[in-house]
């Protein structure tokens, strides 16, 4: 069988050294905060020179992708999938897919 000891009322201050352990922890979370404050506070100095950035007009992503969305008959599809070059078993076919500007295919279309 087991012992079993209950304490009724406030432990004794001797059991957490010369303080209660509330006090201890509430000493910590003062320092902590302290701690935090005084980071927040000391920042070194930031400067931004903006003549580094460039517009969108400067860019060459903004040049090729307005050129893109400009192209005529944007309707068109631009891939298309190759029934000739159809591979593999029941359930599983593969297919190759090119692109209409290209002169040959070079990905696949895996259908399980």
């Amino acid at each position: 069988s087991s012992a079993r000891f209950f304490v009724e009322g406030p432990l004794p201050a001797s059991l957490f050294g010369s303080r209660p352990r509330g006090d201890t922890m509430a000493a910590g979370r003062v320092a902590v905060l302290a701690a935090c404050a005084a980071a927040a506070l000391w920042q070194p100095a930031a400067s931004v020179d903006r003549s580094k950035f460039r517009t969108c007009e400067q860019g060459s992503f903004c040049r090729r992708f307005k050129t893109w969305i400009a192209r005529p008959n944007r309707e068109a599809a631009l891939w298309s999938v190759l029934p000739a070059t159809k591979a593999g078993d029941v359930g599983a076919y593969t297919y190759q897919v090119k692109h209409a500007n290209e002169a040959e295919a070079h990905l696949a279309l895996k259908l399980d």
